[in-house]
């Protein structure tokens, strides 16, 4: 059987080196190159399953490699690498087609999981592991981390979430979601029914600080994706409500 496909494109070679290295255990053919046209005219000729695409290149942005895949290949799965300095783009590139990002630097654990998830709902039957909060040290209470808290389930109202599997249930139906849409939506209820501001959300759920700007444009493009997944209608939300100068809180 063929195995998975991944093309890295970022103009570092050190950065290709630390990818090529924690994805090493995925059996995938690893490919790389740091130029756009050139990732261009590969995605042309070859067929891949994921692409980590880096933002800022030398020849041509991410954001104009994306476009010209996306003309010629919907499917292939694309996660960005970006940093704070380019979100605006980040946001631009999600809303072209990319399927996720990750913010530089990035932490193995987090590189190997997003990969990992996306694979594994790429090709049907492919295995895949997690690493949970509790492995990469999430806190959701200061002080308190969830692997101190032994808690597996996590139930608010319709909503039932296991954190050792990582899946999620809203009255029973399974929720099709991606790390960073699980753990948003995790710190969302563990936190219900307080609100949760979007730096707290940004640190607790994907381990990441900003300032209180950047964080507010990362998830609130987080919590748009979420409600199209959960809400009957997203322009109206009844599980996920913003609350004016606080942030959001899980109400369902």
């Amino acid at each position: 059987m063929p195995r998975e496909k991944i093309l890295i494109v970022d103009d570092d070679p050190v950065v290709i080196k630390t990818i090529t290295g924690t994805l090493n255990d995925l059996d995938c053919a690893i490919s790389a190159t740091g130029h756009g046209a050139t990732a261009i005219d590969l995605v042309r000729r070859e067929r891949f399953d994921l692409m980590l695409l880096d933002l800022v290149l030398e020849d041509i942005n991410g954001i104009n490699v994306l476009r010209s895949i996306r003309s010629f290949d919907p499917d292939l799965v694309v996660i960005l690498l970006t940093a704070y300095g380019s979100m605006d783009s980040a946001i631009e590139a999600l809303r072209l087609g990319a399927n996720d990002y990750i913010i530089k630097p990035f932490s193995p654990v987090d590189l190997h999981q997003r990969v990992s998830e996306a694979l594994a709902r790429r090709v049907p039957g492919r295995s895949t592991t997690f690493k949970t909060h509790a492995d990469q040290g999430y806190s959701f209470n200061e002080g308190t981390s969830i692997s101190s808290r032994q808690e597996q389930f996590l139930q608010r109202g319709c909503l039932l979430m296991d954190l050792y599997k990582r899946r999620a249930f809203i009255n029973d139906e399974a929720l099709n979601l991606t790390t960073s849409e699980y753990n948003v939506l995790w710190t969302l209820a563990w936190h219900a029914p307080e609100a949760v501001s979007p730096q707290r959300l940004l640190k607790q759920a994907l381990g990441y600080d900003a300032s209180s700007k950047e964080a507010g444009k990362i998830i609130k493009w987080h919590i748009h994706q979420l409600r199209k997944k959960i809400e009957a209608d997203a322009r109206e939300p009844m599980l996920i409500k913003t609350i004016r100068y606080q942030g959001y809180a899980w109400v369902g």
